[in-house]
């Protein structure tokens, strides 16, 4: 599958907002980088239930990746986790769009369909902080594009947040050289290993 999405870090000034998302689900997750992308493991829990899957991450040549996933067991995700060394836990909000607008030859256009991924970071110790990553997914909005005859690369899109029920009050995005010091500390913050991980897990469910 081919994604093609922006990242952002946010602040959430409104907690009261994570209830109006349309979707939630907890996130363990493991990364190891290679040469040309990137293997993950992800253990995905949702209504107590849990999912293990891993994929590989690759660049297309464009700005998109080519995503391929399968599901694993649980003892290779452990071990994964394991070897991987640190990784990180997080709730996934999702949030259909209310309005996204693309600009193109002096002319705006609304555009339906972006689903917003709002990821609430969570250390061991409970701890979240105001900071979330947000996604966006373009897959929709570049299809859109190609599909009315513009040239991408004069096409701005802006990612309105206001619409976001979360009160965000500054952003940036994960690819600015301006904000890499920040973005840097945040994911330092809120590394876990895996034994951390179940250490957590455990005294969580100790009667």
């Amino acid at each position: 599958m081919k994604e093609i999405e922006r990242a952002y870090l946010a602040k959430v000034t409104n907690k009261a907002g994570y209830d109006k998302a349309s979707t939630s689900e907890e996130h363990e997750q493991y990364v190891i980088m290679a040469p040309v992308g990137k293997v993950r493991v992800r253990k995905t829990t949702k209504n107590g239930e849990s999912v293990y899957t891993m994929t590989v991450k690759t660049k297309d040549g464009t700005s998109g990746n080519i995503e391929t996933s399968m599901q694993i067991e649980p003892n290779f995700f452990a071990a994964f986790a394991t070897a991987a060394g640190h990784g990180e836990k997080k709730t996934r909000y999702t949030f259909p769009s209310q309005k996204v607008t693309l600009s193109y030859a002096c002319k705006t256009t609304e555009l339906p369909g972006i689903i917003f991924e709002v990821d609430r970071y969570v250390r061991t110790d409970g701890h979240t902080g105001q900071f979330v990553k947000i996604d966006v997914e373009l897959q929709s909005v570049v299809k859109y594009i190609k599909d009315n005859g513009m040239e991408i690369d004069k096409v701005g899109v802006k990612v309105d947040f206001t619409n976001l029920p979360l009160g965000i009050t500054a952003y940036w995005n994960l690819e600015s050289t301006r904000h890499r010091d920040q973005t840097d500390a945040f994911f330092k913050h809120f590394a876990i290993t895996y034994g951390e991980a179940k250490l957590q897990h455990y005294l969580n469910n100790a009667v």
